[in-house]
């Protein structure tokens, strides 16, 4: 995304987040992300955020937004067949292959 003055506002953030707001809404928690890279005995800066504070945030050139699913991902019986493997069923219990 490049980079930016601390004091001003990153113009790029604020575009990504209005696109990521219509796929996860507002309120959807993403994390930031920063490794301990300048000194070893640092700790790495987490932050826990709704997508819409985003802009507001501490991102540096080093940071690494995640955003998690916002539902689990549908099991491709047919993929799943055609590789031999087999699941459970979690409420059920039930092993299908």
């Amino acid at each position: 995304l490049g980079f930016y003055k601390p004091e001003e506002q990153f113009r790029p953030l604020t575009i990504l987040t209005e696109v990521l707001k219509t796929h996860y809404g507002g309120d959807h928690e993403v994390i930031v992300y920063e490794a301990a890279v300048y000194y070893p005995v640092c700790k790495p800066v987490i932050q826990r955020i709704p997508l819409s504070k985003l802009p507001q945030s501490s991102v540096t050139e080093v940071s690494t937004l995640y955003i998690p699913p916002q539902a689990l991902a549908p099991v491709d019986k047919e993929m799943m067949a055609r590789l031999g493997m087999s699941f459970v069923k979690e409420a059920t219990g039930e092993k299908q292959i």
